[in-house]
């Protein structure tokens, strides 16, 4: 059996829940998470059920229990902890069963629990058949009316989204985007944060991002868009976007891209970016600056990592807390000044803290309960001896 995957995090996420839902019936919240998981997109449902097949297969590998996978596994990788026990029957035969989740947990065969979840599969299928209409056969294009969804992440949480036409929108922290599929456009409204978009060529139905009062269309392409202020920032990784600062014509507009691309003729507030190029847009704010962009540090958030390269702390400072519950706090505005470059872990402000601590002249103040607080080191000149 083969299979391509469109995405490894859908296909892995997939594994997991086929594992969960083999193991043992799934509580309420379980079940509603599921279901939420599946109506994310028809690729989800398409993985679990590739992975409960491959599950299915793999109950008549070893009928007779002949093969010891203790054994296999203490040879090896003597340091893996096994998801499944080995124990003996009175009959004396080998038997392996799921390690069990709690004491209290039921045990089962596992050819009931993997029909249980193909029963469970079946049954939220039809709630996907009314969130996705079509025909799931064919879910390349959408002929209904568009089918609008929203997502959104909280802070420090990142979610990908595979669409059904096969792009793929990733979700930084902090953002809400709605995505409209139809059959004559693919159209993202990103409410705030940041988004990558990956985008699966459909040269009939234009992939569109609206955000900030500005549009953005993909011509086969992968760029990041981020909330700035008032504006957004499109940086462009592969392939080429059209962005326009007056949306009301932006769709207009759309239909020409191609042409206007050959031949260079294109309003003065609408722009054409390569890769590696960037800019910053605004509604209705004339014509956009096109600039060269640094695309690792752009798509470094990907992998939850900072990259900054001689930025000031304030903008460090603001980027952690894009990230992070507990808020840094500069204690004193001029601190903002201080040039800084390095990769930093979003989720590792503590390591961040220890670098300023050691190349700086900033202390760090962890006594207040809500925030840390960034203040000038205090020097032999400046204490008040007790």
């Amino acid at each position: 059996m083969s299979k391509t995957v469109p995405n490894r995090q859908i296909a892995e996420e997939a594994a997991d829940w086929t594992i969960r839902i083999d193991s043992g019936p799934l509580s309420g919240d379980e079940r509603r998470a599921l279901a939420d998981w599946l109506r994310g997109s028809p690729a989800h449902v398409d993985e679990l059920l590739f992975a409960a097949s491959i599950l299915g297969g793999l109950q008549g590998v070893d009928r007779d229990r002949k093969l010891s996978v203790d054994e296999y596994l203490a040879d090896a990788a003597p340091n893996t902890i096994p998801l499944f026990g080995e124990q003996k029957s009175s009959g004396g035969k080998q038997v392996v069963i799921p390690c069990p989740v709690s004491s209290s947990a039921p045990t089962r065969p596992r050819r009931w629990a993997l029909a249980a979840s193909l029963a469970l599969i079946a049954m939220v299928g039809l709630i996907l058949a009314q969130a996705w209409p079509g025909n799931f056969a064919d879910r390349g294009r959408l002929v209904s009316a568009p089918a609008s969804r929203t997502f959104a992440t909280d802070v420090g949480e990142q979610r990908s989204i595979a669409l059904a036409d096969g792009s793929v929108v990733f979700l930084n922290t902090n953002s809400r985007a709605v995505v409209r599929l139809s059959a004559s456009e693919r159209r993202i409204d990103l409410m705030k944060g940041e988004a990558l978009f990956e985008v699966a060529s459909d040269p009939s139905r234009p992939f569109r991002v609206h955000a900030a009062g500005t549009m953005t269309q993909a011509v086969g392409t992968k760029f990041n868009v981020r909330h700035i202020g008032t504006g957004i920032r499109v940086v462009v990784v592969e392939g080429k976007v059209l962005v326009d600062s007056r949306p009301s014509k932006a769709v207009e507009r759309g239909r020409t891209v191609a042409r206007n691309a050959v031949s260079g003729r294109r309003p003065t507030d609408q722009a054409l970016l390569t890769a590696g190029q960037q800019v910053e847009l605004r509604a209705n704010a004339g014509t956009p600056v096109v600039a060269e962009a640094d695309i690792v540090t752009a798509a470094s958030w990907r992998m939850r990592q900072l990259s900054f390269d001689d930025a000031g702390l304030d903008e460090i400072v603001a980027e952690f807390n894009r990230y992070n519950r507990t808020p840094i706090v500069l204690a004193d505005p001029t601190l903002g000044r201080i040039r800084l470059s390095g990769v930093f872990d979003a989720n590792d402000p503590r390591s961040f803290m220890a670098f300023i601590e050691l190349s700086t002249s900033v202390e760090v103040d962890r006594t207040e309960l809500n925030q840390i607080v960034l203040r000038p080191r205090r020097t032999a000149q400046n204490v008040v001896p007790r």
